[in-house]
């Protein structure tokens, strides 16, 4: 069993059979790439880690090299079983194909047998694992400036690097001198492949194999809180609708009182802007600001306005007359009360008894 540990990333090289539980080698990387731990474990019972990469022996693997047209990588492919037609020692429906680009239309095609890729990625993903990569392990190590290396795998199996880069796989130790001939081979230990970068562009999941980012969101736990969001944005949304109709609904009502007002000040007069038609008179009348005659308290148009604020809709004048720095208003329904209202916001006026529900109120500025 391996010791607990949780490491940043985790590459395990593959087995043979995706059934079998014999033990896997891996190899722990710590957030620096650095080897932390390595082990054997069965494929059950691997660490954990936070990214999963795949290493695929080289007896599963073969390589080429072809010269394709510029087209979009979902059309090219397609052309592949064609380009490759002549080298595919199975059904091209049964192969998967992953392709890296090398320049000038020149691409390296890694092809390998699609049903033991998929049951690989089917059996860790049910161990829980997030496979975000799966890379060939004659493409990880580096060649020498002068000899051969030499790397052995675990089933007695192994791969040549030529001091050109070339790789070639071997089943038999013996054969190496012969691979070689006779030219030093250095060994090359596993790890040290193993735990080396990787070039992104090797990597095997392509197409209907491409691993899903490991920062994919699950959205699942969180239905019931969207829901409840959801919920509370459509009452909040009804709400400041309602709350839009009513205040809607009393500009609309307060419109026609301003213009019943002005109608029954103005008799005769016709309304089109209440606000203006009022500032308009009140100026013909000589109280605008500065004007001769003008209250001493301000401009009228501003004590209107105030009163407006003030009383609110209790303010329902019949008539309103401004001479001589005295301004009357007629007001209709409970003047009094209206008059103890004003003198509480600082505004004193007289009041003088009216007929038929009314009162006057005045004041001398």
């Amino acid at each position: 069993m391996s010791a607990p540990l949780s490491p940043a990333r985790l590459r395990v090289l593959l087995g043979a059979d995706p059934a079998d539980d014999r033990p896997l080698p891996w190899f722990a990387l710590n957030a620096y790439g650095q080897l932390q731990a390595q082990g054997q474990d069965a494929p059950g019972a691997l660490p954990h880690a936070a990214r999963l990469e795949l290493l695929v022996p080289p007896e599963r693997i073969s390589t080429h090299q072809v010269n394709l047209p510029r087209q979009p990588l979902a059309k090219l492919r397609a052309l592949l079983p064609l380009a490759l037609e002549d080298k595919l020692l199975a059904p091209a429906a049964q192969l998967h194909f992953a392709l890296q680009p090398l320049g000038e239309r020149q691409w390296r095609v890694f092809v390998l047998e699609r049903a033991w890729l998929a049951a690989w990625l089917a059996r860790l993903q049910q161990a829980g694992h997030q496979i975000e990569g799966a890379y060939p392990l004659a493409s990880l190590p580096r060649p020498a400036v002068a000899g051969w290396l030499q790397l052995s795998l675990p089933d007695g199996a192994g791969l040549l690097i030529s001091p050109q880069g070339e790789t070639v796989p071997f089943d038999d130790p013996t054969l190496v001198p012969v691979l070689t001939a006779g030219e030093t081979v250095d060994q090359l230990a596993l790890e040290q492949v193993c735990a080396g970068p990787v070039e992104v562009d090797t990597n095997l999941l392509q197409g209907d194999f491409t691993a899903e980012p490991a920062w994919r969101f699950d959205w699942r736990p969180w239905r019931r809180v969207a829901a409840l969001a959801g919920a509370l944005l459509l009452l909040c949304t009804v709400a400041n609708l309602a709350e839009w109709w009513r205040l809607q609904q009393r500009t609309e009502a307060l419109k026609r009182e301003m213009r019943q007002t002005f109608a029954a000040a103005f008799p005769g007069v016709p309304v089109i802007d209440p606000v203006l038609q009022l500032a308009s008179r009140l100026r013909e009348a000589g109280v605008a600001e500065g004007a001769a005659g003008a209250p001493a308290g301000g401009d009228a148009l501003a004590l209107l306005q105030r009163l407006d604020t003030l009383a609110g809709p209790q303010l329902r004048l019949a008539r309103i007359r401004l001479a001589e720095g005295r301004l009357e208003l007629e007001v209709i329904g409970d003047a009094a009360a209206l008059q103890r209202q004003l003198a509480a916001a600082g505004l004193a006026f007289e009041l003088q008894p009216g007929s038929q529900g009314r009162g006057v109120l005045w004041r001398q500025e």
